[in-house]
């Protein structure tokens, strides 16, 4: 089924300022060819496309499966004066289950030919020496139209190929390369064992797990006095959210199932091989972004502005794994003889950046308001690690203080710790384990 969708924090005049092509629609429909070409030539007589061939077009990238199709040959011949429009149609594959209609009238200076708004490769969009390059590209046309989870989608894509395209030497066939691609992907989709985690806020986590307990003690219901007792940690952060589902001064399980809180965050997936690994497998990177936090302090004074432009700044530059809208990330061994989810680091460096300005008196009160709206990161970052861990059968683990002292470049530093570590420790409950292969005794959930 074909889709308009556009970010909801676009309006309509937004959309009209962002919009590149005349027309754009993703996973486009028989139907939505004819639309193109009513929408891109209003008011124009010269080089239409003609439907049948837009059709054809259309039929052929179905019918075929290819990468991308081009319809819209015209050219401006060399002794003319003037420029010339004509309308060209391009259909394009951005990832297994997401394709693209770009609809539009372009102008020719004398002597040019009309060429396909992205680039024509068979073996896909996110291919060849720039495929960087050819996302930019594509996500000029299609940004406005894409949710999150699918621009993180052509993301990873894109990450998955520049993955496999650095280690095969120069001269190795193409096929083999796009193996090493698939394998890569694979890869990814293993390390979350086919459940791709979903973020999962810590008051929604700690809901769930009430609901839980009560459920296995064959309750329906617990009254607040006794929440309050049991659970005094969520009660007391998240009252006023707890009083909110209340019914009859009681919180029913379905209630709590359903609870939910809205924050600004949001998951990116990535993996991890380099350095200060416990074990000497891949791992699974879950990054917590707050795009929203850099929109708000890009409007704000130029104080603001300059911290939230130097966060991004250093993330882009940072060999970390990270982009410019992460607020911290947690790096996840998955243990599947013991059944863990063990989080090997918990690191910020947009927090530690913006601890650094908060000690120049000029920047104070952007870099507190910063921190204070993140503060909650980690917490929300081992919530959606504690959720996926329960539902593919494992448990969510984290270092002690004496597993993470056994890798060389693990911070020492007992601020870190106090911000990172502790508060998860403590929020979650967790218990600390000796667990075979593990240096030391680590912390684990239920």
């Amino acid at each position: 089924m074909s889709s308009m969708y556009t970010r909801p924090e676009l309006t309509k005049a937004d959309l009209k300022a962002f919009q590149v092509a005349k027309y754009v629609v993703l996973n486009p429909e028989r139907e939505d060819v004819l639309k193109a070409l009513k929408a891109a030539e209003k008011s124009s007589t010269k080089n239409r496309l003609s439907p049948q061939d837009a059709l054809t077009a259309f039929d052929q990238f179905t019918d075929q499966n290819l990468a991308t199709v081009f319809a819209g040959n015209f050219y401006c011949e060399s002794h003319w004066r003037y420029p010339e429009q004509g309308t060209v149609l391009q259909l394009v594959r951005l990832t297994d289950s997401l394709t693209g209609l770009i609809c539009d009238r372009q102008q020719l200076a004398p002597g040019q030919k009309s060429t396909p708004p992205l680039p024509m490769r068979a073996e896909g969009l996110l291919s060849g020496k720039s495929p960087l390059k050819n996302l930019n590209r594509a996500l000029t046309y299609f940004w406005p139209y894409l949710s999150d989870a699918a621009l993180d989608d052509l993301h990873n894509q894109c990450s998955l190929y520049v993955m496999g395209t650095v280690v095969p030497a120069r001269n190795e066939a193409l096929a083999n390369q796009q193996e090493l691609i698939a394998k890569r992907r694979t890869s990814l989709a293993e390390l979350y064992r086919d459940v791709k985690p979903e973020f999962t806020t810590e008051f929604t986590q700690q809901c769930q797990t009430i609901a839980n307990d009560l459920q296995q003690q064959g309750k329906d219901c617990i009254a607040w006095n006794d929440l309050k007792k049991q659970y005094p940690t969520i009660s007391s952060r998240h009252q006023a959210q707890l009083l909110a589902i209340l019914d009859n001064n009681k919180a029913s399980v379905e209630a709590l199932s359903q609870a939910e809180y809205q924050t600004d965050f949001d998951v990116r997936l990535t993996t991890w091989r380099g350095e200060m690994r416990l074990f000497d497998v891949p791992q699974l990177v879950l990054q917590l972004r707050n795009i929203p936090v850099h929109r708000r302090f890009m409007q704000k004074g130029q104080r603001h502005l300059e911290l939230s432009s130097d966060i991004k700044n250093h993330a882009r530059k940072s060999p970390h794994p990270a982009t410019e809208n992460t607020i911290g990330w947690l790096r996840i061994h998955i243990d599947d003889g013991n059944k863990l989810c063990f989080v090997d680091e918990v690191q910020s460096d947009a927090m530690e950046l913006a601890l650094e300005y908060s000690r120049d008196q000029r920047y104070t009160e952007a870099a507190q308001e910063f921190m204070q709206e993140c503060s909650s990161w980690n917490l929300h970052a081992f919530a959606t690690v504690y959720q996926w861990a329960g539902n593919i059968g494992y448990r969510a683990a984290i270092h002690s203080r004496e597993s993470a002292k056994t890798i060389e470049h693990m911070t020492r530093s007992e601020r870190k710790w106090t911000s990172c570590y502790s508060p998860i420790i403590k929020k979650f409950a967790l218990q600390k384990q000796a667990i075979d292969q593990y240096p030391a005794e680590i912390f684990i959930g239920k």
